[in-house]
């Protein structure tokens, strides 16, 4: 065999092998660029969706470029439209992330506008540091676990009220709300109690307060029987006083303004101007609704005075006197027979 025949039959076994690596680099960049082509296209789609104000269906194209493909630029896209949409501490830990990707070239052209976002989302997201026992007690902020006691970390959380959830097998689940502070932390401390110790606590009737019968050796002094409440009841006299007096007022008023109607009416002819009013009946007419006016006046007055004296009375008197003698206070009022007027009469 030639030397020339000898190295090109050498040859051949190389070049197939050439062949292979080339095909298997074809297999392997053909997808992987479709796919870059694939999530292009989705991020330029939400883009677009952010543009028309669908900020929720941007964010949907956004989740499905980062499942393709998980890259500083999709989590950053899907972080603004989460801001968009108020969901501060989703927005937040993306936002975040994709900042510290400081040498991707397209965070590196937008840093100044994520960090500007980043700034904005800040005001509406505080830290939530959970401390406590079990160890190994799964903790939930708003139902989203967020891991188990020690935490490492603080957790993130929307600014307002959350609700924490600590639970363990064998323990009592403690849900308590907390109110989280914009860019401050906030600090909770939760001990779970065993559920054994809690049931049996609770399984021990509530026994009933020895009563003082008022003998034997340990009693302490009788309790006075007998004794009226004397505050009480001058309160109930008030509200009986301010009654009366509202309801004079209130018929003073009445006749005031009958009279002031009487007195108007131009057939009568009186007018506070004239000598003696106009006649003997405008006269009469005038100073009865004068001094009707000054009754009222001076009802409702009292009636103020005495409703005030009453409600303090009311509040500065105890009624266990009362309550343990069974003795009824009340107030009664009726129309007064064959006559115009009210009547009220106190009952002890």
């Amino acid at each position: 065999m030639r030397w020339s025949d000898r190295v090109t039959s050498a040859a051949r076994p190389k070049k197939f092998l050439y062949v292979i690596a080339l095909a298997a680099v074809a297999v392997t960049v053909c997808p992987t660029l479709a796919m870059a082509d694939e999530v292009e296209d989705l991020l330029r789609k939400g883009i677009d969706l952010r543009r028309e104000g669908r900020d929720q269906d941007a964010l949907e194209t956004f989740r499905k470029a980062n499942q393709l493909a998980s890259t500083p630029r999709t989590v950053a896209q899907m972080g603004l439209a989460e801001q968009a949409l108020g969901r501060w501490t989703d927005a937040f830990e993306h936002v975040e992330w994709a900042l510290l990707a400081r040498t991707d070239p397209w965070i590196a052209k937008n840093r100044s506008v994520l960090e500007s976002s980043l700034a904005t989302i800040r005001k509406h997201v505080g830290e939530v540091e959970i401390l406590g026992d079990p160890k190994g007690a799964e903790v939930r902020i708003d139902g989203r676990l967020q891991g188990t006691l020690p935490l490492a970390r603080s957790i993130h959380a929307a600014a307002g009220t959350v609700s924490v959830e600590v639970r363990a097998p064998g323990y009592l689940t403690v849900t308590r709300s907390v109110i989280v502070t914009p860019a401050e932390l906030n600090r909770e401390t939760i001990f779970l109690q065993q559920a054994s110790s809690t049931s049996a606590g609770q399984a021990e009737p509530a026994r009933e307060p020895e009563r003082s019968t008022g003998s034997g050796d340990g009693g302490g002094p009788p309790a006075e029987h007998g004794s009226p409440s004397w505050g009480r009841r001058l309160a109930w006299v008030g509200v009986a006083g301010a009654g009366l007096f509202a309801i004079g007022g209130a018929t003073a008023l009445l006749v005031r303004e009958s009279k002031a109607r009487w007195f108007s009416d131009q057939t009568h002819a009186c007018d506070e101007n004239l000598p003696n009013k106009g006649s003997a009946s405008c006269q009469d007419a005038y100073q009865t609704g004068q001094t009707a006016t000054k009754l009222a006046v001076g009802s409702f007055i009292a009636a103020g005075v005495l409703g005030a004296a009453a409600t303090a009375l009311f509040l500065t008197t105890p009624s266990s006197s009362d309550a343990s003698h069974g003795s009824t206070v009340g107030l009664a009022c009726a129309p007064l027979g064959g006559q115009f007027g009210v009547t009220c009469a106190t009952r002890f």
